[in-house]
């Protein structure tokens, strides 16, 4: 009998504590959700006038959207066009055999860089500054770590091509 007692008091305590640690995670999951909504949900006026910041602002706009645009460039050129004679051109360095065979490689290369491309657009339009400024922060060193490693590991040009821009559009973000 006490073994039973002791048995359904640790459950008990066991049922208690996963309760606790569910309510906890619900919790928390609202916080996140009220987060993003904050950051996800522009209104239409913040949309279409592209937040009426002052010139400063603007101008880390422009950059933040040329850099979205090369990378959705990129996305392009090594999704669409790896194989063609403008793909092989661009990436030159690499031997003409391995175009075809690294086709699918290229494209989830091209992924990667049309979701650094999303990212940066997103942050054009968050309506609230200091999110749209930390999300473009955020894409931008993203940019710059992955063109510093691909300058490193692949092609020395990469880090003229992206990390260059990236380290631009970064100073900009971070003095205006």
């Amino acid at each position: 009998m006490i073994e039973t007692q002791k048995t359904l008091l640790q459950r008990d305590k066991e049922f208690k504590i996963k309760q606790w640690k569910r309510r906890e995670f619900v919790e928390y999951l609202q916080g996140v959700l009220h987060i993003f909504s904050i950051a996800l949900v522009p209104s239409w006026r913040n949309v279409i006038l592209l937040q009426k910041r002052s010139s400063m602002n603007t101008l880390s706009q422009i950059f933040v959207a040329l850099l979205a645009v090369e990378h959705l460039y990129i996305l392009w050129l090594e999704m669409f066009m790896w194989t063609t004679p403008l793909g092989r051109r661009t990436f030159s360095a690499m031997p003409s055999d391995l175009f075809e065979k690294t086709k699918g490689l290229a494209a989830n290369q091209g992924l990667y860089n049309g979701f650094l491309a999303a990212g940066l657009i997103w942050s054009l339009f968050i309506s609230d500054p200091v999110w749209s400024k930390n999300v473009a922060l955020f894409f931008t060193s993203c940019i710059i770590a992955a063109g510093l490693f691909g300058a490193a590991t692949a092609m020395r040009k990469i880090f003229f091509t992206q990390a260059l821009p990236a380290i631009i559009t970064l100073v900009i973000l971070l003095l205006f």
